[in-house]
């Protein structure tokens, strides 16, 4: 869940670098790529631990074969809609691709690994306490999109063929749908109430157990500080190496879409 306003960050850069116009809305949308998975109702909360489980399988392996069949699939249809879906996808990837390993290799942890508890949390704090930081969430106006059932029927396919998940694309509309109530409801926390809450669940719950702390958006000034002189230049880094690449694979994309064509890219990071 952590990383939403830096994606949406990278996605405006994008935008930008590329001379992005039409569209953006949709664009932008489809830079949370598969973290559209966490965004659920309370009333489906059971199947979070599902969903949580199916964008690791989806951000560890096969990211070449599924960009090839998602191409396949654009051809096939026709549907510009799946097109800019796919840019924002792989956007989501390639940032998350750069970013994930760094900050693994200073707070990995396994809930079936002891040695590791100690970084429960850790992880996901670092990257929403970067999120206020690259971008102000109380003053960024999330897209309100919803998707063709076309694209969804698409995305069922493209992803049942790589993955054997039959309903991603049902998935990602509604996580387009829940994402901005999602985020008022449960990260947004100007007085601070939501994070006094989510201590005390993180204080009384199991040290294997996820912290949730980091979902509210609030943290102290000496946090930020941290952060901005311990790990901000890194991230910047990283941040405008995956711009790079980024751009480069997704007008290679374009470039053989435009002619008909299927690109067979070289990039398949994991991201995670």
């Amino acid at each position: 869940m952590a990383g939403t306003f830096s994606h949406f960050k990278f996605m405006e850069d994008l935008s930008v670098n590329l001379g992005f116009d039409k569209p953006k809305e949709l664009f932008l949308i489809a830079g949370q790529g598969h973290d559209l998975l966490f965004f659920i109702k309370l009333r489906n909360f059971k199947k979070f631990g599902k969903q949580s489980a199916m964008a690791k399988i989806i951000a560890k392996d096969n990211f070449a074969k599924l960009v090839k069949c998602w191409q396949e699939e654009i051809l096939k249809t026709d549907n510009e809609e799946l097109e800019y879906l796919l840019y924002g996808y792989i956007a989501h990837h390639v940032l998350d691709s750069h970013i994930h390993p760094w900050i693994n290799s200073m707070f990995y942890f396994d809930k079936n690994d002891m040695m590791t508890w100690q970084n429960n949390g850790k992880h996901e704090m670092l990257e929403s306490i970067i999120d206020v930081i690259v971008m102000n969430p109380y003053k960024y106006s999330i897209p309100k999109v919803k998707i063709g059932k076309d694209s969804i029927d698409s995305l069922n396919r493209i992803f049942e063929k790589i993955y054997n998940i039959t309903n991603m694309g049902d998935l990602f509309s509604e996580g387009i749908s829940n994402m901005k109530g999602f985020i008022r409801i449960y990260r947004k926390d100007k007085l601070g109430i939501k994070k006094i809450a989510y201590k005390i669940i993180d204080t009384f719950s199991c040290a294997d157990q996820q912290k949730f702390g980091f979902l509210a958006l609030k943290y102290k000034e000496k946090e930020k500080m941290k952060v901005r002189e311990e790990y901000l230049k890194e991230f910047n880094k990283l941040y405008n190496l995956a711009l790079k690449d980024c751009m480069a694979l997704l007008e290679q994309i374009h470039d053989n879409l435009s002619q008909k064509k299927i690109a067979d890219i070289a990039f398949d990071k994991p991201a995670i």
